[in-house]
């Protein structure tokens, strides 16, 4: 009768135990190591010399543990056009 447990079992179970191990905390890592962006508006202010005009600063803050890159703004159009007045030409709104 052959043996269960053999050397040869022994480091295959290892191995793959290994690679498992490997696999999990490649996931992990990137869970807890990613870049964290907030953005933010400060100093919002209307009017001005040009009448019917806002201006703002966009803030962005990284609080990840890694440096982002490529950063994309993404917004509903119907937030958007909540944004405008009625009276705002479409060429004025690019």
């Amino acid at each position: 009768m052959t043996e269960l447990i053999t050397p040869y079992t022994i480091s295959v179970s290892a191995l793959t135990i290994s690679l498992v191990s490997l696999l999990f905390q490649q996931i992990r890592w990137r869970e807890s190591n990613r870049p964290i962006v907030s953005a933010y508006i400060c100093d919002a202010k209307k009017g001005g010399n040009i009448s019917k005009a806002s201006w703002f600063n966009l803030v962005f803050i990284n609080s990840g543990a890694i440096p982002a890159s490529n950063v994309c703004l993404q917004v509903k159009e119907s937030d958007l056009n909540k944004i405008f007045s009625d009276d705002i030409k479409e060429v004025e709104k690019g």
